[in-house]
């Protein structure tokens, strides 16, 4: 592929702005809610569990789930899953849908605190400067704060000690941001600028880094609007679209600037980091491939091409195994000029050393969010069906929760 400059890039962000990308997505609002269905049908999400124990996945009392988004697990084995169809959270213990929390608008992330405590949701508002993150009580099950956050938020971290929520803010345009909140006192601290539209973020194991995916949605979007598809190659193929480089940004957490911003495949979506911290494994949806980064010399060492699609990335406890999820957003599709959505069941189990494709399962209609537990147990959201997936490991045995004649308890 043909790779435009960033510099060529930045100057597009006025005919973005202006309606430029008129032939296969709209702009403003529609883009950012394309980031959003993309990141969200997922963590975007990073999905911070904390160190979780047991999670218990029973089938016997199913529990509903409606387009769910960001996924993640509790120390003590409760299952949350952001609902953007419901604009709440859903909390599932044993199976069971055990209550549904209210947040803001069009929900995408969930972040939990390390002792399980608190969860923070990201709340796009797509259309809304007013973007938020809802700050829910586990133990009363109830919102206890909203945090203003500007727009497009998405991804959300959580430092180790609990103090700091990361988000990702995708701006509703080329350049975005990260927003710094302190727990202590639910406010934002500081703003940091970083790349393009941003979707996802992780924090390393010593707190003392940030790493964000910068996706380039719009800019892939506006490029492949360009690409003249009616001359084909020699051998009847369409010509390959050129593209932006993705890049991760990588920010010092005590300082809060922007060290490095390595360029890293086309489409970075999201992020899984290895429990030392040495490894960076970031998502390409559009390749689709995981991609490897040396945290330390900030070069890919290895890229791992998927036979099918690629969204969301989770790492098993012991960071042997990485889970890749084959969803997808039909409106990110769609703007990215592809007539089919990549929309998929598949689960994908990779060897996290060689990047050998070691099982691949149909887990739902749409894999999107995953997550994974302490004990193994892979948590999978689905962005069609009202459902969550599990996957045993050791195993193979998948089983479901989730349908939809199912009432919600009030």
């Amino acid at each position: 592929m043909a790779v435009a400059s960033d510099a060529w890039a930045r100057e597009q962000a006025d005919e973005l702005e202006r309606g430029g990308l008129r032939r296969g997505i709209a702009l403003g609002a529609p883009i950012s809610w394309g980031v959003v269905g993309f990141f969200s049908l997922a963590s975007l999400f990073s999905f911070s569990f904390g160190s979780c124990t047991h999670v218990d996945t029973p089938t016997d009392h199913p529990s509903p789930v409606h387009h769910g988004l960001g996924i993640a697990a509790t120390p003590d084995g409760r299952i949350l899953v952001v609902d953007s169809g419901q604009d709440s959270l859903e909390v599932i213990s044993r199976g069971t849908l055990v209550d549904d929390i209210p947040v803001g608008s069009q929900p995408t992330d969930v972040g939990v605190s390390p002792d399980g405590r608190t969860a923070y949701v990201s709340d796009t508002t797509v259309g809304n400067p007013a973007g938020s993150v809802s700050v829910v009580d586990l133990d009363r099950m109830v919102q206890t704060a909203t945090i203003p956050v500007g727009s497009g938020p998405t991804g959300i971290a959580v430092s180790p000690d609990g103090s700091t929520v990361y988000v990702a803010d995708t701006g509703y345009g080329l350049l975005g941001n990260v927003k710094v909140i302190s727990t202590a006192t639910d406010t934002v601290t500081t703003t940091v600028t970083v790349g393009f539209q941003p979707t996802d973020l992780v924090v390393s194991p010593d707190g003392h880094r940030l790493y964000v995916a910068d996706s380039n949605i719009a800019g892939n979007a506006l490029m492949l609007a360009r690409t003249d598809t009616s001359t084909t190659g020699a051998d009847g193929s369409p010509p390959a679209p050129t593209s932006f480089p993705g890049r991760v940004s990588v920010i010092d957490t005590a300082t809060d600037q922007v060290l490095a911003s390595p360029t890293v495949g086309f489409e970075p979506v999201f992020l899984a980091l290895s429990p030392d911290g040495s490894r960076l494994y970031v998502v390409d949806h559009l390749l689709p491939s995981v991609e490897v980064l040396d945290t330390t010399s900030l070069q890919v060492v290895a890229d791992h091409r998927l036979n099918g699609g690629a969204f969301a990335v989770a790492l098993s406890p012991d960071g042997s195994r990485l889970y890749v999820s084959g969803g997808a957003s039909p409106l990110i599709d769609a703007g990215l000029g592809l007539h089919s959505p990549r929309e998929s069941p598949d689960l994908t189990v990779v060897d996290a050393g060689t990047g050998q494709v070691v099982a691949r399962y149909e887990v739902g209609a749409n894999a999107t969010g995953v997550a994974v537990a302490a004990d193994g147990t892979i948590l999978v959201a689905d962005g069609d069906l009202p459902q969550v997936s599990s996957l045993d490991p050791s195993t193979g045995r998948t089983a479901t929760m989730g349908s939809p004649r199912w009432a919600r308890p009030r």
